[in-house]
């Protein structure tokens, strides 16, 4: 399956999750840098990397860590549990998703 950039996906997920929520889990502060973890969840409504709206709530982990420089990020790395999420969607209804961070 062929990924979308980074600005599309965001824009797929929007339209397939369109209550979703992120809340920032922890922020820890470095030297130059700021690490956020982030929870999102929401109620899958809409098609989204293959899978058809099962309209289940997931729930996906995601980190970002910023570089800062002058006050200004001028870089960020950014990881998402896909792995987990994928299990959310492929799961039958009301099944438990091994690994799944929900």
């Amino acid at each position: 399956m062929k990924q979308p950039n980074g600005v599309a996906q965001i824009g797929e997920f929007r339209r397939a999750v369109p209550d979703y929520d992120v809340v920032h889990e922890d922020f820890v502060v470095g030297e130059d840098r700021v690490a956020v973890r982030n929870t999102v969840s929401g109620t899958h409504q809409g098609a989204f990397l293959g899978f058809e709206p099962t309209g289940r709530r997931i729930t996906m982990r995601t980190l970002d860590i910023h570089q800062v420089r002058d006050g200004r990020i001028v870089a960020t790395w950014h990881l998402e549990d896909y792995g987990g999420l994928l299990a959310q969607l492929s799961a039958p209804a009301g099944a438990a998703v091994p690994g799944a961070w929900a």
